[in-house]
This record gives structure tokens, C-alpha cells and sequence, in this order.
């Protein structure tokens, strides 16, 4: 029950997986001038950059049987990209964040004093008709059932408009059992289609952790928009280490008016596939996971949001799940974006389910400040040490100052069967500079 914060700021202390790459990284500010100072004597005279900077202050406390534990820390995240270097449409990008720890007392072990990451550190290029794309350096590679960092090139080729081939190739940047020596991966995804309306891809991809095979993934996706109301999406990937079908999806879309939406979708994981036969880790996760999902929203008189939903979760080592409810909204606002919502929604397990009521609230006040408040709290039908209820609150102020500084303060209190209180609080200042049309590329 308990919620993530702020996903950049809570996976890299909570959930970090240790990067084995063998060195400590430059501080993350060093890393920019770096690269600047090794692009700037090829700058074009039309090099087009942009960045952001963030910085987030982040506050934690954790009660636990009247014990407390803080933790405060600074984090600062880094975004730049160039373009035209030297060579029309030769890009640059890089990205990373370091974090350094003012107060730790949650792990009296961790003598850490702070930690840093380079997510991305890569030059790119492409062709003026987009026919030929490649990338080498460390990037995040989301190709097929890929979706990993890894230390390598990158390629794409369409010599068709709406046919081609993807491929990889390098080092994963995160390895399983310890350094990265004998670790690889490759793969690729050939793709037909007639956008917008459909593709289609069959991939296949490899990977080694110490010399031993940790993966060896083939399937296919298939993306479909026949007509302009109706969305059908959906892949099935195939593992021949676990001789299974580990990760299976298809979502059907309907409209069938203007303000109705359908939505089911079917999905089967096999998390232990997903961690690699490398991993530790994979021998405590379920065999597979089935969750069916149906859902429907409606929208009257362009104010008034009805929702229900309904999920079907079977575990092949754990009982069945389900969780059904529905939901109350008022819309207003020029663009109906301001809304309040009311939730109700029942959790039904053979050992032990829960009733779940949410409220939530978005209201810009103006084009340069917005408020969100969003509280769950959760009943259960049997107590869990002791305790029979959990509580979640958030409430965040956003600041726009101008193009430029962006603001947001954020608060979280928590209630839980596993600990008597947690609090968390963090202020976030993001500082953007140069052209915003330079994209990540999107492969």
C-alpha cells in the first residue's frame, strides 16, 4: 500500500540496482562541461542545445514501533542535448544525476555518503529523410521486448517509408551477478506497416551475464487503428531459456461516441524471466502473472466523469485477485482540465482483501500556478499486525515562473500495517535553457 513519491527521486535511493561499469563517475555538473569543452571547437554555426537542470531537496522519516529514522538528501538531475556539431545533424545527448546524503539513518550499514548515475552519454546521427539513424554510447534501448541501458550502437533503417529493421548491439549497463566482464546483449525488430493505420514487428534479442546465457527473447507486436475509433494494440514475446511465453499483451480501444471509452486488455507476465537467469532475485518471483482489465469512462455534458473498472488478477502460486469500483468526477475550466474525483474501489482475495477509497483534486489557478491533492485510504477486512487500516495523502503547489523555472512543492504522509508513519516532503526546481524542439530520439 505504501506509494512512490516521486519516481526520480525515490528509485535511485530505494529501489537502485549498483551500476558494476568498474569506476566512480565524474559529478554529474562535470560531466556537462566535459563534453562542452570537447564539442566546442566543431560547433556549427547553427548548433542548436538544450537542457534542463533539477534539483530536488528530499525529506524522509519512517516511525516504526515508536522507533524513527530520517533521511534527507540532496539530488540534482542533468539533461543536455546538441545538434549540428560540426556535421548537420550530428546530435549529442547526455543525462544523468548524483545525489549526496546530508542525513542517513535508515540503514546504519550504508556508510555511503551519496552516489551518482550516467543514464545516457551518446552522439547520434541521421540522414535528412530519417533513412539511416544510428547512436553510439550509453543509452536507454527500447526495441521490441528490449528496454534496457546499455553501453553500444543503435541503428535504424528504413529504406521504405514504413518498412525497416532496428538493431542494438554492447554492454548492459547493469549486470546481475556482479562486474560486467563476459556480459553482452544484442538484438533487433523488423517492422512493416501503413501509418497510422498499422505495423506490425518480429524481434529477437540475446543476452549473457558471465559468458552464460541470462536471456533469448523472440515474438512479435502488432499495432492497429483501422477506423478512427477503434485502438488494437498487443504483443507476445517468447523466452527459450524458460521455454514459456513470459510476456503477453493485446488491448482492444473502443469509442463508440465521443465521450465513451472501452478499454479491455489482457496481460501475462513471467517476472522471474524478466529478472534473467543471472538473478537472485528471479527464484522468489511468481511463476506468471494473468491480470484481465476492462474498464469504461464517459464524460457527460462535458462536465460530469463516470468510471468503473474491473480487474481479474491469477497467480500460479498465490490465490486469485479481484478489484472492481467506480468513479465520480467533476470537470471545469476553458479546457475542462480542472477536476474533482471521488473513487470507490474492493480488493477481494481468499486470505485477505481490502475496500479503497480515493479522492483527488487538480486546480490551476492561474497559467503559472496549480494545486494537486490526492488522498487514499485503504480498509482492511482483516488486521495485519495489529493494525486494520493504511492511509496515503499527497498535496503538491506547482510554480511556473517563466519558460524557464518551473516550482513544485510536495508533501506525502503514509499509514501502514508495516510501520506507524512515514513522511516525505521535497521541493523541486527545474531550470530550462536553449531550444525545446530537440528531441529525444524515440527508438
Amino acid at each position: 500500500m505504501n506509494a512512490t513519491l516521486c519516481r526520480g527521486v525515490v528509485a535511485p535511493r530505494l529501489r537502485r540496482r549498483p551500476d558494476r561499469s568498474g569506476g566512480r563517475w565524474l559529478p554529474a555538473a562535470g560531466w556537462v562541461l566535459l563534453i562542452w569543452l570537447v564539442a566546442r571547437p566543431a560547433l556549427a554555426a547553427d548548433l542548436q542545445y538544450y537542457g534542463n537542470s533539477t534539483t530536488i531537496p528530499y525529506y524522509f522519516t519512517e516511525s516504526i514501533a515508536d522507533k524513527n529514522k530520517s533521511y534527507l538528501a540532496l539530488y540534482e538531475f542533468l539533461d543536455f542535448g546538441a545538434s549540428n556539431i560540426g556535421v548537420e545533424r550530428l546530435e549529442m545527448y547526455f543525462s544523468g544525476w548524483g545525489r549526496g546524503d546530508a542525513i542517513d539513518k535508515l540503514d546504519p550499514e550504508d556508510k555511503a555518503v551519496g552516489d551518482a548515475q550516467l543514464n545516457s552519454a551518446f552522439v547520434r546521427w541521421h540522414d535528412q529523410d530519417n533513412v539511416f539513424d544510428a547512436s553510439l554510447g550509453r543509452r536507454l534501448v527500447v526495441i521490441g521486448p528490449v528496454a534496457e541501458q546499455v553501453d553500444g550502437a543503435v541503428l535504424q533503417l528504413e529504406p521504405i517509408d514504413d518498412i525497416g529493421i532496428q538493431g542494438f548491439g554492447g554492454v548492459p549497463v547493469f549486470s546481475e551477478v556482479g562486474e560486467r566482464d563476459g556480459d553482452w546483449g544484442y538484438g533487433g525488430r523488423f517492422y512493416a506497416g501503413w501509418r497510422p493505420y498499422i505495423e506490425a514487428g518480429f524481434s529477437a534479442a540475446a543476452f549473457t551475464e558471465k559468458g552464460d546465457p541470462d536471456r533469448r527473447i523472440f515474438g512479435g507486436d502488432l499495432t492497429l487503428f483501422p477506423i478512427a475509433n477503434l485502438d488494437v494494440m498487443g504483443h507476445a514475446y517468447y523466452d527459450l531459456l524458460y521455454s514459456s511465453w513470459y510476456d503477453t499483451d493485446g488491448m482492444l480501444v473502443i469509442r463508440p461516441v465521443e465521450d465513451l471509452k472501452l478499454l479491455g486488455e489482457y496481460q501475462r507476465l513471467m517476472p522471474s524471466a524478466y529478472l534473467g537467469m543471472g538473478s537472485f532475485f528471479s527464484v522468489f518471483s511468481f511463476d506468471t502473472i494473468d491480470k484481465i482489465q476492462s474498464e469504461a469512462r464517459y464524460v457527460a455534458a462535458r462536465r460530469i466523469a463516470l468510471g468503473a473498472q474491473y480487474d481479474h488478477y491469477v497467480y500460479d502460486d498465490a490465490d486469485p485477485a479481484d478489484r472492481y469500483g467506480g468513479s465520480l468526477g467533476v470537470l471545469w475550466g476553458d479546457e475542462r482540465t480542472n477536476t474533482v474525483n471521488v473513487g470507490l474501489y474492493r480488493l477481494d482475495r481468499q486470505d485477505n482483501g481490502y475496500r479503497e477509497l480515493r479522492g483527488y483534486f487538480y486546480q490551476r489557478f492561474a497559467a503559472s500556478f496549480y494545486v494537486v491533492l490526492d488522498a487514499i485510504h485503504y480498509q482492511l477486512d482483516e488486521q495485519l499486525y495489529g493494525v486494520g487500516q493504511g492511509f496515503n495523502g499527497t498535496g503538491s503547489l506547482g510554480f511556473k515562473f517563466n519558460d524557464a523555472l518551473d516550482l513544485l512543492v510536495t508533501g506525502m504522509y503514509l499509514t501502514s500495517p508495516y510501520y506507524d508513519s512515514d513522511l516525505r516532503g521535497l521541493l523541486k526546481l527545474t531550470y530550462n535553457f536553449g531550444r525545446r524542439d530537440i528531441l529525444y530520439p524515440d527508438f
